[in-house]
């Protein structure tokens, strides 16, 4: 019974030589390489303090057992998991050889990355804010990235306009994204946490490239 992570034991190499690791020379320790859910049995094992099945209960072996076993099961679902995700990323990457396809994938985290790095691949990405723009996007309204890629070039000259205004505030390929949405996307300039300056943009600073349509396409499939 249990769940057991991997365990090595290790000392100092030969590098390490001189006076700050005198004291440690000959001495071992032990280093435990655990998943989450390893360190979760061990926690649950500590806070029942049986150190091993001979000291569990016989009428709580069977229910530790059957921990354990729904512990390896959904350990393994993980590993498929994150097996199918650097699949589908590798996907994702082969089908950049033909940016026609690459468009027509769906969005999702894994594909506006991929479309980020694309488009803008001298910006640097920022998880944040692409997280947010997610949560504020209408993903029934943008269901590929091709219909993303109509507003951003729907939108150039005002973005552009604007990052001449204030450099400073497109750092991120996410800077970019946002802006072009918001210039184009009224539902999106609503939901999306713009600051006063930026809204000012949009409608003031820069009256003759807003662009007040009423947001992305709809998606027009695989044909």
């Amino acid at each position: 019974m249990g769940y057991q992570g991997i365990h090595f034991l290790v000392r100092l190499g030969s590098s390490y030589s001189g006076p700050r690791y005198r004291p440690l020379r000959g001495l071992r320790c032990e280093v435990q390489v655990r998943t989450v859910l390893q360190d979760a049995w061990a926690l649950i094992s500590h806070h029942l303090v049986y150190k091993n099945e001979d000291a569990v209960p016989i009428r709580l072996r069977r229910d530790l057992n059957n921990v354990t076993s729904l512990m390896e099961i959904a350990q393994s679902v993980f590993d498929s998991v994150e097996e199918k995700r650097g699949l589908y990323l590798l996907e994702i990457k082969e089908s950049l050889k033909a940016p026609a396809d690459f468009l027509l994938q769906p969005i999702d985290y894994d594909t506006l990355t991929a479309y980020s790095h694309w488009k803008f691949p001298h910006l640097q990405h920022s998880e944040l804010w692409q997280t947010r723009l997610l949560e504020d996007l209408n993903l029934e309204r943008y269901v590929r990235l091709r219909d993303l890629d109509e507003v951003v070039e729907r939108a150039k000259d005002a973005v552009v306009r604007y990052r001449e205004d204030m450099p400073n505030w497109f750092q991120f390929s996410t800077d970019f994204l946002t802006k072009s949405l918001g210039f184009v996307d009224p539902e999106f300039r609503k939901r999306h946490d713009f600051g006063p300056p930026t809204r000012e943009a949009f409608k003031l600073k820069f009256p003759g490239l807003f662009v007040p349509g009423s947001g992305g396409t709809p998606s027009r499939g695989m044909s």
